[in-house]
């Protein structure tokens, strides 16, 4: 049996707070999961933003490398507190601590491959988020395409089976794959464990970040926060689910 940690959507770009990233830094150290999980759009690249496959990306003054440099120093700030651990280990020839890190690539990651199809002259122009985290040895899953990790599916979302959107509901999830499943994505708190064996447990989680969207005006009191899965094998687990709150409060 293992244990994991869930990060949901981030959806991280310049200057908006980072104190629950910290704070999920130390927690890492405290629980010490074999497998760290994040959901995908860890960036959110709002300079990628396009509400159309039409029509062109519209920059609208805002900076790629602005967007991708954020969400670069927020990864850092996670990975510090385990950087620190591991170099004071190394330096007293003890074993290192080192988790699986998995990241499920997300919509708004996955905008940057729409900018490469519709303009080709940026390929090898931009600096691309799957080499980064390749570079600090983070496992990267395509989007869409899930990861099993000890009878869990791990993916930014479940795909429809017979159209492009994501199926919307943990029970759904349970009725449709008949797998235990983990997603993002979609900005509610959702989890469901079936009646009878198999224990199918299916989560929708989507939210781990601090701000407001002005696009969510009149509906930004969704629940946000990680979750610790512990016992997991066969897709079962025994899950902790941590408010931003209560992050905040054991780590500040």
């Amino acid at each position: 049996m293992s244990k994991h940690l869930y990060i949901p959507d981030a959806q991280i770009y310049d200057g908006v707070p980072l104190d629950h990233i910290q704070a999920a830094g130390e927690l890492i150290m405290d629980e010490r999961p074999d497998v760290i999980v994040i959901i995908g759009d860890w960036w959110d690249f709002p300079s990628l933003e396009s509400f159309s496959p039409a029509t062109k990306i519209a920059y609208e003054h805002r900076s790629y490398i602005s967007d991708y440099n954020a969400g670069v120093d927020a990864l850092e700030l996670l990975l510090r507190p385990m950087k620190e651990y591991n170099e004071h280990r190394r330096r007293n020839r003890k074993k290192a601590y080192k988790p699986r890190i998995v990241f499920t690539t997300g919509n708004h990651e996955y905008r940057v491959d729409r900018v490469l199809d519709q303009q080709p002259n940026l390929v090898g122009a931009l600096p691309l988020v799957q080499d980064h985290l390749k570079s600090l040895g983070i496992e990267v899953h395509e989007f869409k395409v899930p990861v099993l990790i000890d009878g869990v599916n791990y993916c930014h979302f479940c795909p429809q089976e017979l159209s492009a959107g994501a199926v919307g509901r943990a029970h759904l999830i349970a009725s449709k794959r008949h797998e235990s499943w983990t997603t993002g994505h979609i900005q509610i708190f959702d989890y469901h464990v079936s009646m009878h064996t198999p224990r199918l447990q299916c989560l929708i989680m989507g939210a781990f970040y601090m701000q407001d969207e002005g696009y969510k005006t009149g509906s930004n009191d969704h629940f946000r926060g990680l979750a610790v899965k512990r016992n997991v094998r066969d897709g079962e687990y025994d899950p902790e689910f941590i408010s931003i709150d209560s992050l905040l409060q054991r780590y500040n």
